[in-house]
């Protein structure tokens, strides 16, 4: 059996014992098993919680909840960045006043959040995600952009806090006389700043004579598992979808020593990058038609729930491998959520933004992601785009736990310091094509 383990099982054994080792791979025995079976890759405590900028990633998962109840409905597969998304508007709100900037910050669930020190938490909170990470092996990498027509007349209070709160580049183009050259200018910096992950996200026309500002959001994640998958033990493997269909998929499997919990509905497991100040955390219904009613009562408080119910246990894994791409106009969404003013050519205030003799307002909001999950770990990215246009007028503790991914679950890859969600998403059906 310990040979079958490691791979090195002859030609000549007969089928009988090659199934029975790959069965014993598969499913964990109930008797014990050696501690050396089930690797702690976090066996370093996970830095404390980063007391300063707590509210602000408080405020941020609240607003990730409400944006994924808006975009849910809009396709069974489902990623995005709650981060970019959210980082990309506040600093927008910046540049915003009156109810116009009101609307905005309550949509984003910043409202209890001190106004003079909403942008500097950002700035703060931003330093916290990346700086943690460079020495581990993660690759996490943020970025803000600010597109400006020429001569066009900024607010100087706006450009300084861009640069020192959100490190944004800005850059003059001329949307005038040369719109497509400076879509084609932006959507080489954001292909550039997501490894080429995120391509042409302002489409042919995207930008006119009339567009003014773009400020744009880039995120870009790759990290490898703590613990990696071993790609000997992939193999196809029933996923029951919520229709009731099965399905093949390629299975991953992995004994480790990870976070679990569970309770009578659904499990939970956080699995550690290397490094361990990064985690995918996945929620597994145990029905495969339950990932509906989960979604339906999901808040912040729902969520904390779940999440206190993790210790660290030993136990196997099986996690589907897959690719997802998300793309989307997400106006209406915001809409929704309660931002209406900034979107409206009589009411929007941008009058922090530009000098008050250019009235403007927000027309468009596009939203990008992309997430590849494998055997070696994950990489993730998006874009945010705004364009602001010129107005025209039971007990387990004697046996290791066992979580097979094999229907329908929730994901969210998260910073173990703050509890800040960069991506989240849904997976109905791992085999479905990539979603444009």
């Amino acid at each position: 059996m310990t040979g079958t383990r490691k791979g090195k099982v002859l030609a000549v054994l007969v089928l009988t014992l090659v199934l029975c080792a790959a069965l014993f791979l598969l499913y964990p025995s109930s008797s014990p098993h050696p501690d050396s079976a089930y690797p702690d890759p976090c066996v370093e405590s996970i830095p404390a919680p980063v007391a300063s900028v707590e509210p602000l990633a408080q405020a941020n998962t609240a607003f990730a909840l409400s944006f994924y109840h808006e975009l849910r409905p809009q396709q069974k597969n489902l990623v995005f960045s709650p981060w970019s998304v959210a980082e990309a508007l506040t600093l927008a709100s910046a540049g915003a006043a009156g109810e116009t900037r009101a609307q905005m910050v309550a949509a984003l669930h910043a409202q209890h959040l001190p106004s003079d020190g909403l942008y500097r938490q950002y700035g703060e909170l931003k330093q916290t995600l990346t700086g943690g990470t460079k020495d581990t092996g993660v690759r996490l990498l943020i970025a803000n952009g600010l597109w400006v027509q020429q001569g066009l007349t900024m607010v100087p209070n706006f450009l300084d806090l861009a640069r020192s709160s959100f490190g944004a580049k800005v850059e003059a183009v001329d949307f005038k006389r040369q719109a497509n050259h400076a879509r084609q200018v932006i959507n080489g910096w954001i292909g550039q700043q997501t490894e080429g992950k995120i391509r042409d996200l302002v489409p042919p026309g995207g930008l006119d004579p009339s567009s003014r500002v773009v400020l744009t959001n880039a995120i870009y994640f790759k990290g490898r598992w703590a613990e990696p998958f071993n790609k000997g033990r992939t193999s196809p493997n029933p996923f029951t979808t919520d229709e009731g269909r099965t399905i093949e998929v390629p299975m991953m499997f992995q004994n480790l020593t990870a976070q679990y919990g569970e309770r009578e509905d659904l499990q939970v497991v956080e699995l550690p990058y290397i490094g361990c100040r990064v985690s995918m955390v996945v929620l597994l219904p145990r029905n495969p038609a339950g990932l509906p009613e989960l979604e339906k009562g999901f808040t912040t408080e729902e969520l904390q729930k779940l999440l206190s119910l993790l210790r660290k246990e030993k136990g196997q894994i099986g996690l589907p491998r897959f690719t997802l791409r998300t793309q989307a106009e997400v106006v209406p969404r915001l809409q929704s959520l309660g931002m209406r003013d900034a979107f409206d050519i009589q009411k929007a205030d941008f009058s922090a933004l530009v000098e008050k003799n250019h009235r403007v307002f927000i027309n468009s909001v596009l939203h990008s992601a992309y997430v590849a999950v494998d055997e070696e770990g994950t990489e993730a990215a998006a874009a945010t785009v705004i364009k602001v246009k010129k107005s025209k007028k039971e007990s387990k503790k004697d046996r290791p736990f066992f979580f097979l991914v094999d229907r329908p679950f929730w994901f969210g890859i998260r910073h173990a310091g703050t509890g800040t969600f960069l991506f989240m998403g849904r997976v109905a059906e791992p085999s479905l094509p990539l979603s444009k």
